[in-house]
């Protein structure tokens, strides 16, 4: 189902039967609207960005609709597939370490706030370089411009079907242009760690350069800072007059900082961790990618979010906003305020573990984790056997430790025990760094 966006919503619905538009579409295939036209009811910059599927109001979720800008004030809506999964956040991959220079004396690498110092740290540090494989890359760049003439075809979400698209003068953003010897680096920053996003953020700069008079290759990196760690992924687009071809070239993983982890420290966390009841009234956490909670931990230090917040902020459904709200709250982390429509917000502990430099984040967290007594018993298994059980040992672990969680038949330990190995294994790469 998707996100329900209030105004934009209701907006949306209000345009889709003024202009008949799921009816123009039948018939031409696309129908074009003015940003004039979007304006009678609301400012179209924010009634034409949706960041990630699920954000889309349903006058658009449920015909397989999406939006397009074709130019400074008009939109094309077809039959569009607009975006694509990122790849799936392995907390087993290893993660290179990188440093500042010296000299740098203005920024922490336990501040790290927004896009812009992120991208000023990868690039400070070298880790763009490395990844890359450039020796040498100049920052040029950014901020906002209209996109030169270009044309491509885009599928809608069947792939049976191909839409022809002209662009000329649609306002692009570049959040940062980097040249080494042989190639023309762009690259799109987030601070979210989203399980999508929309392929145009990568395709309309790409398309944009490659257009202009330069002759050097384009290359294409999509980059998120959370926890401590970036999240480099390269894309390429093996057809570049087709929108859909976007595919992954490379990932990587850097952190600035250290960790005051290691394999030895996690045999004493657990010597003198002191098991707690499971608490009540909070489900056993059902988030296997470990990094997504501390992101959202990372966004409620920021602000409150409702569940609506959430969902819109990862393009999570509401299932998946409930699970790692639940997995935050299970750690101590955050709960609820104000009642019906109320709030995600950290808790005492939650505001405490926000003020620690990112290095100790993690150590707290291993120690809350480590607190409930089914990851004590894996990580136990895994330093032993220096790798993580599978997923029926830890199922058996979960039926001794937690008989409460429902059938033993059915999929909910399994389910479980899926998170349990994730959450062991980001720990174990900790200690690896």
């Amino acid at each position: 189902m998707a996100l329900r966006l209030g105004k934009t919503e209701s907006c949306w619905k209000k345009l889709f039967d003024k202009y008949n538009i799921v009816e123009r579409v039948k018939q031409d295939g696309v129908f074009r609207i003015t940003a004039e036209q979007i304006k009678e009811f609301r400012e179209p910059r924010l009634m034409a960005k949706f960041d990630h599927k699920k954000n889309l109001p349903s006058a658009f979720f449920e015909h397989g609709f999406g939006i397009l800008p074709v130019s400074r004030g008009d939109y094309l809506i077809g039959p569009f597939k607009l975006f694509t999964s990122h790849p799936k956040l392995d907390e087993g991959d290893p993660v290179i370490r990188a440093s500042l220079p010296s000299t740098i004396e203005s920024v922490s690498t336990d501040a790290i706030s927004s896009e812009a110092v992120a991208l000023n740290c990868a690039w400070d540090s070298k880790m763009l370089h490395s990844f890359l494989g450039e020796e040498t890359l100049y920052p040029t760049l950014s901020g906002r411009m209209g996109a030169s003439p270009f044309a491509f075809r885009i599928r809608d979400e069947l792939g049976v079907r191909n839409s022809d698209i002209s662009v000329d003068g649609a306002q692009i953003e570049i959040d940062a242009a980097y040249e080494g010897h042989g190639c023309l680096v762009v690259i799109e920053a987030k601070m979210n760690l989203a399980e999508d996003f929309i392929v145009r953020q990568l395709y309309y700069p790409f398309r944009h350069f490659s257009t202009m008079a330069v002759t050097k290759r384009v290359r294409t990196v999509y980059l998120t800072y959370s926890g401590g760690v970036f999240h480099l992924d390269e894309y390429s687009f093996e057809d570049p007059q087709d929108y859909n071809s976007i595919t992954l070239v490379k990932s990587g993983r850097y952190t600035l900082g250290g960790s005051p982890l290691s394999r030895t420290e996690l045999w004493k966390m657990l010597e003198s961790t002191t098991s707690v009841p499971e608490p009540e009234g909070i489900p056993f956490p059902q988030a296997d990618t470990f990094a997504r909670v501390i992101n959202l931990c990372e966004r409620l230090a920021e602000t409150p979010m409702t569940k609506e917040d959430i969902e819109e902020c990862y393009g999570f459904d509401s299932r998946q906003a409930d699970y790692y709200y639940n997995a935050a709250a299970y750690l101590g982390l955050a709960k609820k305020e104000g009642g019906r429509g109320s709030c995600a917000v950290l808790t005492h502990d939650g505001r405490d573990w926000a003020a620690l430099p990112s290095s100790m984040r993690n150590f707290e967290l291993t120690s809350r984790i480590l607190s409930h007594e089914p990851f004590r018993q894996v990580l136990r298994q895994a330093l032993l056997r220096e790798t993580v059980p599978e997923i029926g040992e830890i199922r058996n672990v979960l039926l001794s430790t937690n008989p409460m969680l429902g059938d033993a038949c059915k999929a909910t330990y399994g389910r479980r025990a899926s998170t349990v190995r994730h959450w062991i294994q980001w720990m174990l790469n900790l200690a690896d760094r």
